[in-house]
């Protein structure tokens, strides 16, 4: 759902989340509560008016988009990259975790403009397979989302009963394999602070087949509102679980 500056926004996805032992996505390991960022792992851009996002060492600020006036869609992105070259890292993935503070708004007149933490399998024009959390800036509620419009659940979203309320969380999102009604499915949980918050099942099961690269992003399409300085997303750790052979 995230956009880069040749991109279409995309739809909104939905995710699963389980707490489950990690490797490192281009970060290192340390203590929960420890702020580690590798800078080189991590890519930005932006569009419109306004600061864009902040990478160094101890976080990645992503500050809420500024119109650019009318309906023109902006946005500020980080995304997970190779290294200096900015190429987008993908891999095979059945869950990622993020550290940071979610610190949202209600003054948003469309649900357009959002906060939005995923993975998606498309990085050009994003209406491919997605999974993660978004924030709608209309209510302030951080729900999970599952987008893939290659199958029947298209675009669906999980309540977590969770506002963005700027304080520090664990956001974690799983994925597993399971049947329902004699149906093969993808099976998302979504777990905040060591707590599933809410769930999905949806009929993907080509979902672990595919390469999947993290992605960051606030944006907006009207500039009819401004909740000043503050808003935004602001991320201290972030890395995933990787598909091993035989899963």
């Amino acid at each position: 759902m995230a956009q880069s500056a040749d991109a279409e926004l995309p739809e909104l996805a939905q995710v699963t989340i389980v707490l489950l032992l990690t490797t490192s996505f281009g970060l290192p390991t340390s203590a929960i509560g420890q702020s580690t960022i590798n800078p080189h792992a991590w890519c930005t851009g932006l569009s419109g008016n306004g600061p864009g996002p902040t990478l160094n060492r101890t976080m990645i600020w992503i500050p809420e988009a500024r119109a650019q006036g009318g309906f023109s869609r902006s946005f500020n992105d980080a995304y997970a990259a190779k290294g200096p070259s900015c190429s987008k890292a993908a891999d095979r993935m059945i869950a990622f975790t993020f550290e940071g503070q979610l610190n949202g708004t209600k003054l948003a007149q469309t649900g357009d403009d959002q906060f939005a933490i995923f993975a998606t399998d498309d990085t050009v024009r994003f209406k491919g397979r997605e999974w993660g959390w978004v924030t709608k800036l209309t209510d302030n509620a951080i729900l999970g989302y599952y987008q893939d419009p290659l199958t029947a659940s298209g675009l669906v979203y999980c309540v977590t009963g969770l506002a963005a309320d700027n304080i520090r969380h664990t956001f974690i999102v799983t994925v597993s394999a399971g049947w329902r009604g004699g149906v093969q499915t993808t099976i998302l949980r979504y777990i905040v602070d060591g707590k599933v918050r809410c769930s999905l099942a949806v009929p993907d099961p080509q979902f672990s087949q595919a390469a999947y690269t993290l992605w960051f992003t606030t944006h907006r399409t009207e500039n009819s509102w401004d909740a000043g300085n503050g808003v935004g997303v602001k991320i201290t750790r972030s890395y995933y679980e990787p598909l091993r052979p035989g899963q």
